[in-house]
């Protein structure tokens, strides 16, 4: 409806102007002018609402449903909040799964094809090393070292759950000092994997948020210039990642996102292409973030909308897992068909239904991109330039212009009675 409502408000502009140009002397005429907005108004809410979409059949024996856990947190984020209050919250979130688990079981429900964990809610980091640094120089304790070595923790935590887990947190990757490079990840362990650590999957967050993840020319400032202590620097990913969901030959691929990359349409769509390119053909979306910063304000109602639109635009379920927002499951079409109560902590559970044998084509807006967009702007530029313009004639003509007679009303005689 919010796009429906956006084309009507255009098209009534457009007409309004075309009107109101073209018969701006006649008064009798532009009279009419509110009745030909109302008309284009509903007839754009009539094709909107009542127009037929291509739904999935459920009935169709091609159609493959895939079970979804996406974890959602209520928990606030603070800058100060420090390791014990991380720890609470992973613990919130680890308490979800076992729930989770634990009621399949008792139920005979099988196991979820993925469980989701929002953004950067794993206190424990994945140790990555490009360089020379090893982890027998980081001066780990022998404990610290089992869980941190090859990921173990989460292999272990992976073998324990018996189903694929997509976890929320931080890469450290050292390269020549003791020193590490951050980076906001996602990393995808499989049971049938835990044993191979080189088969975990990771995609590092592309997009990163200004002053959030990363200070402009921070490398320029003083290390105690307030702006440089404002968040620990982070590195971006240059790559794109696609999971696998499903077993055996009932595969699909799903494209990961982190937090507010998914108000960025073009990264998503360019994140889609890159993947195809590679022979990867996503059907869906999987977005993890972290709203705890908003402290549950109408910001994440927001947060929510940019997934709808991502969804509709790629024709692509759209799954996200949230701290201090909404998880939900979204459809191809916009609609959401799961979601979290607001500022409740549970496992939403769901289904996203695939045909695997149907031709994956690319949408309107995976080929063109933003530049429909293009016209538009240069129609309103040139609406507004030529509104000026017509403006200022008029204001001078009517500076300029005298009156050729001037008609005084006849004073009134207050001594008749």
């Amino acid at each position: 409806m919010l796009v429906g409502g956006m084309i009507m408000f255009l098209g009534a502009v457009v007409v309004e102007w075309i009107t109101s140009y073209q018969y701006r002397h006649s008064t009798q005429r532009r009279s009419l002018l509110n009745f030909a907005s109302l008309k284009i108004a509903v007839i754009v809410i009539l094709v909107a609402v009542v127009f037929p979409i291509k739904k999935t059949d459920m009935n169709d024996d091609n159609i493959t449903s895939y079970s979804i856990v996406a974890l959602q947190g209520n928990r606030q984020v603070y800058i100060d909040g420090g390791l014990p209050e991380a720890h609470t919250t992973f613990q919130m979130f680890l308490n979800l799964v076992r729930d989770e688990i634990y009621r399949r079981r008792e139920n005979n429900i099988p196991m979820p094809d993925i469980i989701v964990f929002p953004e950067t809610v794993c206190p424990i980091p994945l140790l990555v090393f490009e360089g020379d640094i090893r982890i027998d120089d980081l001066g780990f304790s022998d404990a610290e070292r089992y869980q941190l070595e090859d990921g173990r923790w989460f292999r272990d935590f992976v073998h324990g759950a018996e189903t694929p887990v997509l976890f929320g947190l931080s890469t450290w990757a050292y390269v020549d000092t003791a020193t590490p490079i951050r980076l906001n990840s996602a990393l995808f362990v499989q049971p049938q994997y835990v044993d191979e650590p080189d088969k975990m999957l990771r995609y590092d967050k592309m997009h990163l948020v200004l002053l959030g993840e990363y200070v402009p020319l921070a490398e320029y400032l003083p290390d105690d210039f307030f702006l440089r202590t404002l968040c620990h620097e982070a590195r971006h990913g240059t790559m794109p990642l696609a999971i696998p969901i499903g077993q055996n030959d009932n595969i699909v691929e799903a494209a990961i996102n982190i937090c507010f990359e998914s108000s960025v349409a073009h990264l998503i769509r360019q994140q889609i292409l890159t993947l195809r390119n590679a022979g990867k053909y996503p059907r869906i979306l999987i977005n993890l973030s972290n709203d705890g910063w908003f402290r549950n304000s109408a910001a994440i109602e927001q947060h929510l909308a940019t997934h709808i639109f991502r969804a509709v635009e790629n024709r692509m379920y759209y799954i996200t897992a949230t701290n201090g927002g909404f998880s939900a499951i979204i459809s191809p079409y916009g609609e959401i068909r799961n979601i979290g109560r607001r500022e409740t902590a549970e496992a939403v559970s769901g289904t996203v239904s695939v045909n695997l044998n149907e031709t994956q084509t690319l949408t309107l807006y995976q080929i063109i991109g933003d530049w429909y967009a293009l016209p538009f702007a240069i129609a309103v530029l040139t609406l507004t330039a030529i509104g000026w313009r017509d403006n200022r004639r008029t204001r001078r003509k009517t500076a300029g212009a005298m009156p050729s007679e001037t008609v005084f009303a006849p004073a009134k005689d207050y001594n008749k009675g």
